[in-house]
């Protein structure tokens, strides 16, 4: 859905649909953070666009080395002139991983909600975005409140880079994180 689509890119890409495939400005801000250990662009943020983050999902190549960002960006410049950014964001919400074996969006709205990601609420679009941060610190079961504290961040996100109105920000505030029962059941 959309608010879904807007939720990630509002608080893990918000130039997304309008950056080559890298953001220039941040990664030369990185590399700068890395050298000289100082926080330029206010923060000591990471510089992976979501081109990127798909490319290290699907690679699997995950080095804490220059070479493999270097490898990264030319992958991501590459995926950016191969496919649309509609293709690309799918992508990215169907390999993105969650909690445990849970990867992408669809698998996580039937795991946590118990539904069909079209069918999910705003405020569960943004808690299904908010996992992706960091699986083990807002895992929905685990962590509920760092997961509400998250949540409210990317609504708040939504809200500022006007993807939802002030009203809808409130409500989804405001809304309940339910997570679905799971039952086991056996067979004699």
């Amino acid at each position: 859905p959309e608010n879904l689509q807007n939720a990630v890119i509002a608080v893990e890409d918000k130039d997304f649909r309008s950056e080559p495939g890298i953001n220039v400005k941040r990664t030369i801000a990185a590399a700068l953070n890395e050298f000289t250990g100082n926080a330029l662009l206010g923060s000591k943020q990471g510089a992976s666009t979501l081109e990127q983050q798909l490319v290290k999902n699907l690679t699997g190549d995950s080095e804490q080395d220059v070479l493999r960002k270097v490898r990264e960006i030319f992958r991501a410049l590459g995926l950016c002139n191969r496919y649309s950014k509609e293709t690309i964001l799918e992508a990215y919400l169907n390999t993105i991983p969650l909690t445990g074996i849970v990867c992408g969006m669809e698998a996580g709205a039937n795991e946590y909600f118990g539904k069909h990601v079209e069918d999910l609420t705003l405020a569960e679009c943004a808690t299904l975005a908010s996992i992706t941060k960091n699986p083990t610190k807002y895992n929905p079961a685990t962590n509920p409140e760092e997961l509400i504290k998250r949540r409210n961040h990317v609504l708040y996100e939504m809200y500022t880079q006007g993807y939802i109105t002030e009203a809808e920000f409130n409500a989804a505030k405001a809304e309940t994180v339910t997570l679905t029962e799971k039952t086991s059941t056996t067979e004699n």
